[in-house]
């Protein structure tokens, strides 16, 4: 069956489908409203999910203590370094749970994002118990053009003649994670499946846009379940899916129950995931020598663990020396073992240049557990 997505890609990316159906890209800016969720404060639960940390996932253009607007202001410029072309953005109200708050609330941050010049639609993401009828009405009657009358954008359309709307982009974003119920559980979710598919039912009923969030390899689902579960996403009538791999962040409560299982049994890593390490991991060998593929360096290397700041520079944050560096993917991204200490890294010539250290690479994300022995 061809499908004829963008790009002879075998799926239709996020960017792409908005490139067919506005003519022009749409960048998400990430923005932080203060919220929080209703397993963290006590309504469903305490803690928060065991695997979230949720300050790990947004830029640090994004924090609750700014505006709206100063936040879509400096993430603009900060995508306008990777992104130059780009002139229309997506609101993405994306920390914690954006629906969890009464309904004049939420009209309040949604109309004042609207209202930047620059920004075209936004995006929520929420948790399928965070939304009502009430609610749900309300963001109909915004991507009808009814609750914000007189709001225009022009974009440039599918033929390049230009496209004025009168209404935003509205899409929801679910954060249902698993289509089990005992996986939800023991990941302290405080939901199951069921309130995950009426609330995808009640926003389907109203023709919103609306996407999902799951996450695989989380603990205890095994190939087969994750296999068997696109049967039941398929019967969801979502537009978009996104799909995460399991990232054990540390300070976690998800760190903490893989320490405790690496402590009682050496195959703790199967017993938290069944599906096992990657094929091309292997397990440094109990004597603690250098696995096979290990590169010893001519001279001592570090890596330098960087980020980038809202003006589109590299601001060093840490760095680690490496005599040693075990490298499990040939690709541009991989994750390697070194000091044992799991890192996803990011080679970039700008760092080299930047920084006169032997051997760089820009680290984007955060190691995920200390003293790991399993990749």
């Amino acid at each position: 069956m061809d499908y004829n997505f963008p790009n002879d890609k075998r799926y239709n990316s996020f960017v792409g489908y908005f490139k067919q159906k506005y003519g022009e890209r749409l960048q998400k800016i990430v923005l932080d409203a203060g919220f929080t969720c209703p397993n963290r404060d006590g309504k469903v639960g305490r803690g928060g999910c065991t695997y979230c940390d949720n300050a790990a996932f947004h830029p640090a253009y994004s924090t609750a203590g700014k505006s709206l607007h100063q936040q879509m202001d400096e993430g603009i410029e900060f995508h306008k370094v990777r992104y130059r072309t780009t002139e229309h953005y997506l609101a993405y109200f994306q920390s914690f749970s954006n629906t969890y708050a009464p309904l004049e609330r939420l009209r309040e941050l949604y109309v004042e994002a609207l209202q930047h010049p620059a920004v075209v639609g936004i995006v929520i993401g929420t948790r399928p118990d965070c939304v009502d009828e009430e609610k749900l009405d309300f963001l109909a009657d915004l991507a009808g053009g009814k609750a914000m009358q007189g709001w225009t954008r022009t974009l440039e359309g599918p033929d390049g003649q230009g496209s004025e709307r009168h209404a935003p982009v509205v899409i929801v974003e679910y954060g249902i994670e698993s289509c089990y119920d005992v996986t939800l559980n023991r990941i302290n979710r405080g939901h199951d499946f069921e309130t995950a598919r009426r609330a995808v039912m009640a926003t389907a009923e109203r023709g919103l846009d609306m996407g999902a969030h799951f996450i695989l390899g989380l603990p205890g689902e095994s190939r087969q379940m994750m296999l068997e579960s696109c049967q039941m996403i398929n019967e969801l009538p979502i537009r978009s899916a996104k799909f995460h791999q399991l990232q054990i962040v540390k300070g976690t409560r998800m760190e903490k129950e893989f320490a405790a299982l690496r402590r009682r049994s050496t195959t703790s890593f199967r017993e938290l995931n069944p599906l096992g390490p990657h094929p091309q991991c292997r397990t440094p060998p109990p004597s603690r020598q250098p696995p096979p593929g290990t590169r010893h360096l001519a001279r001592p290397a570090y890596l330098i663990y960087l980020q980038i700041s809202s003006s589109g520079n590299f601001v060093r944050i840490d760095s680690c020396r490496v005599e040693s560096v075990y490298f499990l993917y040939s690709s541009r991204a991989r994750f390697i073992l070194c000091s044992g200490v799991m890192w996803n890294v990011y080679s970039d010539d700008k760092c080299d240049k930047s920084h006169g250290v032997p051997k760089k690479m820009v680290i984007f994300a955060k190691f995920l557990l200390r003293d790991a022995d399993i990749c």
